[in-house]
């Protein structure tokens, strides 16, 4: 889960005259969401994520996963708190870090890649991080945090 804390130095919370800050986080929550994830997907997709076995794009195929991210102010409107509901947790996590997954039950896993079925003792799902701060995206937020300041205080960013 990815956790956006905004901080304003003592000078702007004077100028500003209700420090409500739900504005500001809303819109870092809904750029990031909205515009960076799913922009993340498609650029990583196509070469930096290894490539999966049974072919197709990593993390993009259905779309369930990129289309999953949400954003929500804490009740305390001091930060905005971005996660996915697309998937289970620990499938959103296996994606991210990398799993190794083996069976609980049965001697093999099996699974299907392509027409053809294959079983294995155990499957290694490598890492594709995508759920973590990129330094572009920090950047990002905080110019889009910067210029909602600016216009909530009426003043030009």
């Amino acid at each position: 889960m990815i956790t956006v804390a905004m901080s304003l130095p003592t000078e702007t919370m004077k100028r500003l005259k209700d420090p409500d800050l739900e504005p500001v986080l809303k819109a870092v929550g809904y750029y990031i969401t909205a515009k960076w994830m799913p922009e993340l997907f498609r650029s990583s997709g196509k070469g930096s994520w290894k490539p999966v076995l049974r072919g197709g794009q990593p993390l993009l195929d259905k779309g369930v996963l990129v289309r999953g991210f949400f954003h929500a102010v804490t009740a305390d409107k001091k930060a905005v708190i971005i996660t996915n509901t697309g998937k289970p947790p620990q499938v959103v996590g296996a994606l991210n870090y990398g799993a190794t997954i083996r069976p609980k039950k049965a001697k093999f896993l099996r699974f299907k890649i392509g027409d053809r079925w294959a079983m294995r003792k155990q499957v290694t799902i490598p890492a594709r991080p995508f759920f973590r701060w990129w330094p572009e995206m920090k950047l990002d937020a905080i110019s889009i945090a910067k210029t909602k300041i600016a216009q909530t205080l009426g003043a030009k960013p």
